[in-house]
């Protein structure tokens, strides 16, 4: 899932402020509504990709399983 980050910049702010967002036109939207109420705001909305730990379990359950199987006929026991 593409959610994105706002990173806002502004005079009033000591520093930059992130905010995590649901989408991209969500950022979008809320650029808008700040630059209302700060013209001289700089912002970006940059894109987040949700890391799909389910994939990443199955890549290391997949490796755990070859290494079995490699130990195993390194030692001669058939599959």
């Amino acid at each position: 899932m593409i959610t994105a980050i706002m990173i806002i910049t502004s005079m009033y702010i000591h520093g930059d402020m992130r905010t995590h967002m649901p989408s991209m036109k969500e950022c979008h939207k809320a650029k808008t509504e700040v630059l209302l109420q700060d013209p001289m705001a700089k912002i970006i909305c940059i894109p987040h990709y949700k890391e799909d730990k389910s994939a990443k379990m199955s890549e290391r359950m997949g490796g755990m399983m070859r290494d079995m199987i490699g130990m195993m006929k390194e030692m001669g026991v058939d599959e």
